[in-house]
């Protein structure tokens, strides 16, 4: 497999391909969304250590029991593709042009009203599940902390909550938040980043090679088929 190493921004017929994707080889634990994904990359590419592919590919599905096996090479190759570019694209502009940096967020259809509106929960969940991916991002000051406890909040459902309530927000303000929040904590970590990163390296892989996921299988055996 050859990986494309690209920055730009992913198109919408990209991300609806990444969408179906997601749909199609799910798990009970495993990244459902665009919105959960970008989440998840955001907080992966912030953090305070490089986290290594086999280990986020394997996270995104729900754990190494999980990896899909995928249709055809084609497919395996235009996903990872994408991904790449996606992850290389939010590192960029979160340390380079922030101006540039969009979160994607849900868009919740109501039936009854006939109407959608943004949501900010799968976007906030994935991100929570990065932070973990990074250790839960330990000795944070208490600012950051406070930061960070916003993006949490909007993960929990009522019986996670207790009793206890969510502000009454409106969306585009907790829109808002979201995006500065995401980059001060990029921010704050890459002041003290021992590494720099994301990796960019060319990842290519052989039907006999070991299989670019981690499975520890060869490619043939397990994401080419």
């Amino acid at each position: 497999m050859s990986i494309t190493l690209s920055s730009e921004p992913l198109n919408d017929d990209q991300l609806d391909f990444i969408q179906e994707a997601l749909e199609r080889y799910p798990s009970e634990q495993s990244v459902r969304t665009v919105s959960e994904l970008d989440g998840f990359f955001t907080a992966i590419v912030s953090g305070p250590i490089a986290i290594q592919f086999s280990d986020w590919y394997a996270a995104l599905w729900g754990g190494a029991g999980y990896l899909p096996k995928w249709n055809s090479e084609k497919e395996f190759e235009r996903f990872m593709n994408l991904l790449i570019q996606h992850m290389n694209h939010l590192a960029t502009v979160l340390e380079e042009d922030q101006t540039q940096y969009e979160p994607i967020f849900s868009e919740i259809f109501d039936d009854e009203q006939q109407t959608s509106q943004l949501s900010v929960g799968d976007w906030c969940l994935g991100y929570e599940r990065g932070v973990d991916m990074g250790g839960g991002w330990n000795g944070l000051p208490d600012d950051e902390q406070d930061l960070l406890a916003f993006v949490t909040i909007h993960t929990l459902n009522e019986e996670d909550l207790q009793g206890t309530e969510l502000p009454d927000e409106d969306i585009e303000d907790t829109i808002d938040q979201l995006h500065g929040i995401a980059i001060a904590l990029h921010a704050y970590w890459l002041q003290r980043r021992a590494a720099p990163q994301p990796a960019r390296a060319e990842v290519r892989a052989g039907r006999n090679d070991p299989c670019p996921c981690g499975s520890g299988k060869k490619y043939k055996q397990c994401c080419l088929h």
